[in-house]
């Protein structure tokens, strides 16, 4: 989490740097109101930034805005990836869009970063879940978590891991967790009810889907 003096000079930006602090703090809180935000603001000090395009398009995904996303991800597909972290931006783009042969070298050369923050580690981590790696994914949204105990975002991708792994009491967990972090995630709410129903628990997951719908009409 940042002071409050560094989250005032990142709202306000001098330098593309101070914009990614604030930026890429709204994703690891999944605050994707404040993400669209903080990456424009990063658009308007590097226009081609192909992170700025990549966040923009899974913020709008996560907002419902699938047209939007659909745009911002076609904008970061057609960026050049120069590091590990940018080869991700790349392949989960060009993952969402359904080229799936195109991503997996982009992703496997992703895995290869260093991740020095929770913000690297998530993003990492979710390189490792398109590759089917789910035990690197699981250890690296934990090292998120460590290093960023507040991260909503962190423990929602946990979740989704073990979701996939169908160990549903975990998953149910993790969203949970994430939630606490974030009352507004309108995706860990739906998610946890998918594994709340695996589990049987009909009347929890009746209930986090009314959250669901109270949300959506806000």
């Amino acid at each position: 989490p940042m002071s409050s003096q560094t989250e005032a000079k990142a709202q306000n930006p001098a330098t593309l740097q101070d914009a990614l602090v604030y930026a890429r703090s709204a994703v690891m809180a999944a605050r994707w109101g404040d993400v669209e935000d903080a990456y424009n603001r990063v658009l308007l000090l590097d226009p081609a930034s192909i992170e700025a395009y990549y966040q923009k398009a899974e913020a709008y995904s996560y907002l419902g805005k699938n047209v939007e996303a659909n745009t911002d991800y076609n904008r970061a597909a057609s960026l050049p990836a120069v590091d590990p972290l940018t080869e991700y931006f790349l392949g989960d783009a060009l993952a969402s869009l359904k080229r799936s042969a195109e991503a997996k070298p982009h992703l496997q050369a992703a895995v290869n970063s260093d991740a020095w923050d929770a913000y690297e580690r998530c993003m990492r981590g979710m390189a490792y879940a398109w590759l089917d790696d789910y035990s690197r994914a699981a250890q690296d949204f934990n090292g998120a978590i460590a290093l960023n105990p507040q991260s909503s975002f962190a423990r929602y991708n946990l979740g989704r891991v073990y979701l996939w792994q169908g160990d549903f009491t975990k998953a149910m967990e993790a969203f949970g967790e994430s939630i606490k972090r974030n009352d507004q995630f309108v995706r860990a709410y739906l998610l946890r009810a998918k594994a709340e129903r695996a589990l049987g628990r009909t009347k929890d997951a009746d209930n986090d889907e009314n959250t669901i719908a109270a949300l959506n009409n806000l």
